[in-house]
């Protein structure tokens, strides 16, 4: 099991930090679980929240002996989100606010690397479709055994 750390500094509708969890099915196959938070506005969101996402991993051609891989993925993403309507009344102004979340089956690509040590660092890139398209790169740090 490997745990660690999550940024997606190039997103479409939010970046997204997250704690991921790592854990090995067979030897070209893994699940991970990302838990976290997204911040930024669009698709119509005024403000989004948590964020939780999982992802089968397929490495096609198995881990190199310097570490290295590359693999496809796909999982559920949500990301809960928040829409805000400004009502004005005579004398008065009310907001209507809409919990409604953006819900995606993503597919996409990474590559990473295991050091020695147990340390795994990659990028990948995932879309998928939900409200509109939701494109993430995703960087991620980990460690464990």
């Amino acid at each position: 099991m490997l745990i660690g750390g999550l940024v997606t500094p190039l997103a479409l509708p939010a970046h997204v930090a997250a704690i991921r969890l790592t854990a090995n099915l067979a030897p070209r196959v893994a699940l991970d679980l990302d838990v976290g938070t997204a911040v930024g506005a669009g698709y119509g969101f005024d403000q989004f929240g948590r964020v939780f996402a999982g992802q089968m991993r397929w490495l096609w051609h198995g881990r190199a002996p310097n570490g290295s891989s590359s693999y496809w993925l796909t999982g559920p993403l949500f990301i809960q989100g928040t829409s805000r309507t400004e009502i004005r009344f005579p004398g008065r102004t009310v907001f209507r606010e809409e919990d409604s979340p953006i819900r995606a089956l993503q597919i996409g690509y990474g590559v990473d690397r295991i050091t020695r040590n147990g340390v795994r660092g990659g990028v990948e890139l995932k879309t998928g479709g939900g409200e509109g398209p939701v494109i993430f790169l995703n960087m991620f740090l980990q460690w464990g055994k």
